[in-house]
């Protein structure tokens, strides 16, 4: 792994960068978050959120 990341501003060096990782898998998410935060970065992980729409069917 790189020791920077690319933002929007440009590159980030560990502990410039505060990077959130989303994804729906949880092992995926804890082991990206992990790696990043031991090559230095401050990480949050959350899940996706859920889709917008309704969630059951209904009938008329």
């Amino acid at each position: 792994m790189s020791g920077t990341v690319q933002t929007a501003g440009g590159a980030a060096a560990p502990g410039e960068a505060f990077l959130l990782v989303v994804d729906d898998e949880p092992n995926i998410r804890e082991l990206l978050s992990a790696s990043l935060r031991f090559s230095g970065f401050r990480v949050a992980s959350a899940p996706p959120s859920p889709p917008n729409g309704p969630t059951s069917s209904s009938s008329t």
